[in-house]
C-alpha cells in the first residue's frame, strides 16, 4: 500500500556511510538541500564521518551478527545475515519518519530481507546509485542481460561484489520479494539508469529521474593561477586532472587514462601535470613522462573546488557510471571535461556543448581529445562556461530537493 504524504513531513534516509563515496555524496546533498527548504531530514548510516546532529547511527550489532558476518563474508553473501537491521524498527527517528528514502544497501551492513517489516506504514523510496538493487550481486552487468529476467548461471561471479558460489538467482528472487511492490518510487540519476530501472522487476514502479544537486555558490570557477599557486601547481604547465576514490578499480579507467596519455607525443606529455584527486593510482603513472601530482583523497567541497579550477581539463575514463560526480563538480567550477559516452555521464558531458565525449574505451579518441583542449584555449573557455551555466540552470540543491519533495508528496507527475 502506497500512502500519501503529508505537510511538514519527517524524511530519514539510509545508507553505509553519510558522506564518503558518490552514493554518500548525493545523498548528503539531498538531504542538505531538503533542509534547507524546512524538511525535517535526518540520515541513518552504518559509517559516520561528519558531526551533524541530524545524523544517526544504525543498530548496533549484535553478538551473533559478528559471527553470522564471518560466514557471510566466507560465502561473499553478507548483507542477508545481519540480524540487528530489524531492530530499527524501534529507533526513534525510523519510527517518526513518514518517508524512508534508501540508498545504497550493498556492502554487508543491511540486511534487506527486513524491509518487508519496515517499511510497513511508510512512504518507501529507493535511489538506484548503481545496478545493485535489481542484479543477482552485481553493481554494473557490463554486457549481460540475464537480471532483466531472474540471473543464475552468472558470467561475471568476480565482478563486484564478488561471489564465492553462484547465489545469483537466489538473491535476484530475495530482492525481488523485499522491494517489489514496497515501494512508492525509484529515484534514478540518469536517463540511462531509468532504462535500467524500467527494465527490471522494479518496472511497475513510479521511476523518476532526479539527477544530482550541489552547492553552486560552493563549487564555481575561481582564479586559476591563485588556485594553482595554493596547490604547488606551475603556472604555464597543461594541467589535465583526473579524480576517482580508488584508482584501482578497474570501473573507473585509470589504466584507459594511462594508455591515452602514453600515445600522446612527448613533447606535448612533458608539457603536461597529471593532478589526480583520490587514492590508489598505480606507480605505473610517474613513469609516463609527465608530471604527476596526487592529492589524495579530499573530503572538503572547497578544497576540491581549488582543485578543479585549477585544472585546464577534467578527465574521467570510466568504463561505467550511473551519473558521475566529479564531472558535474568541474563543470560547476567551469573547467571542460572529456568522458566516455557511457552510462549516464552523457547527460552532464554534452558533446561540443559542454565537453567532448569519446566511444567507450576509445584510448586513441581520448588522447586526441586532450591534445585538442590543450591545443584550443578558446574551445576551452567556451565548453567551460557552458558547463558552469548548465550547471546553474540543472544542477542547483534547490532544484533536486523541490522535486524530490514534490515526489514525497505524491504531488509530481510520473
Amino acid at each position: 500500500m502506497v500512502l500519501e504524504a503529508t505537510p511538514g513531513m519527517k524524511v530519514v534516509h539510509i545508507n553505509e556511510f553519510d558522506q564518503l563515496g558518490g552514493a554518500a555524496t548525493a545523498m548528503w546533498r539531498l538531504h542538505t538541500g531538503l533542509r534547507r527548504l524546512g524538511v525535517a531530514s535526518s540520515i541513518l548510516a552504518a559509517r559516520i564521518q561528519g558531526d551533524g546532529t541530524d545524523t544517526y547511527p544504525l543498530p548496533r550489532w549484535r553478538w551473533r551478527d559478528y559471527q553470522l558476518a564471518r560466514l557471510g563474508r566466507w560465502l561473499r553473501f553478507p548483507d542477508v545475515f545481519i540480524t540487528s537491521t530489524f531492530d530499527l524498527a524501534r529507533e526513534k527517528v525510523f519510527q517518526e519518519a513518514e518517508v524512508v528514502h534508501l540508498h545504497n544497501l550493498h556492502h554487508g551492513y543491511f540486511n534487506y530481507l527486513a524491509l518487508p517489516k519496515l517499511l510497513r506504514g511508510k512512504r518507501a523510496f529507493l535511489t538506484l546509485h548503481d545496478m545493485w538493487a535489481v542484479t543477482g550481486h552485481c553493481t554494473y552487468s557490463t554486457d549481460c542481460t540475464r537480471w532483466q529476467t531472474g540471473c543464475g548461471r552468472c558470467p561475471y561471479p568476480e565482478t563486484y561484489p564478488p561471489m564465492r558460489f553462484d547465489f545469483s538467482a537466489l538473491e535476484w528472487r530475495l530482492k525481488h520479494h523485499a522491494l517489489k511492490e514496497r515501494l512508492a518510487g525509484v529515484f534514478v540519476l540518469s536517463r540511462w539508469m531509468e532504462t535500467i530501472a524500467r527494465a527490471s522487476f522494479l518496472k511497475d514502479t513510479p521511476v523518476h529521474c532526479i539527477p544530482c544537486g550541489l552547492d553552486t555558490d560552493v563549487y564555481q570557477p575561481r582564479d586559476r593561477a591563485t588556485c594553482r599557486e595554493l596547490l604547488g601547481l606551475p603556472p604555464e604547465r597543461f594541467v589535465v586532472m583526473f579524480a576517482a576514490i580508488n584508482a584501482s578499480d578497474p570501473r573507473k579507467g585509470a589504466d584507459l587514462l594511462e594508455g591515452a596519455l602514453a600515445t600522446i607525443p612527448t613533447e606535448k606529455r612533458q608539457k603536461m601535470t597529471l593532478l589526480v584527486m583520490g587514492g590508489g593510482l598505480p606507480e605505473r603513472y610517474y613513469r609516463l613522462g609527465c608530471n604527476v601530482l596526487p592529492l589524495g583523497r579530499i573530503g572538503h567541497d572547497r578544497l576540491k573546488a581549488i582543485a578543479y579550477a585549477s585544472a585546464d581539463v577534467f578527465v574521467s575514463p570510466a568504463r561505467q557510471e550511473a551519473f558521475g560526480l566529479v564531472l558535474q563538480e568541474a563543470m560547476a567550477c567551469g573547467t571542460p571535461c572529456i568522458a566516455f559516452a557511457v552510462g549516464g555521464m552523457p547527460d552532464l558531458v554534452r558533446h561540443e556543448a559542454t565537453g567532448l565525449t569519446v566511444a567507450p574505451e576509445d584510448v586513441h579518441g581520448l588522447a586526441q581529445s586532450i591534445i585538442r583542449l590543450m591545443e584550443d584555449a578558446a574551445l576551452r573557455r567556451q565548453l567551460g562556461a557552458a558547463a558552469r551555466n548548465v550547471v546553474l540552470r540543472e544542477y542547483s540543491l534547490e532544484r533536486q530537493a523541490r522535486q524530490a519533495l514534490a515526489i514525497y508528496a505524491g504531488t509530481a507527475p510520473v
